[in-house]
């Protein structure tokens, strides 16, 4: 496998995306709570996990707001 691919290339998008799309939406940030929710988290995930369900509840809620 290693004889096909130069470990040396690197990989680039084939279409940019402007900056616009690469924002999160209300439907994005429900999907990723949700989905958070659904998981489970080892130890030393949870403070991590944690931090990043408060950072997306906030944008969530400013979502929702507007």
């Amino acid at each position: 496998m290693s004889n096909l691919v130069n470990n040396n290339q690197v990989e680039k998008p084939v279409v940019k995306q402007s900056d616009s799309e690469l924002s999160l939406n209300i439907k994005d940030t429900d999907f990723l709570l949700r989905l958070i929710k659904r998981s489970s988290f080892s130890g030393e995930e949870i403070e991590v996990g944690y931090r990043v369900i408060q950072k997306l509840g906030i944008i969530h809620r400013s979502y929702l707001e507007d």
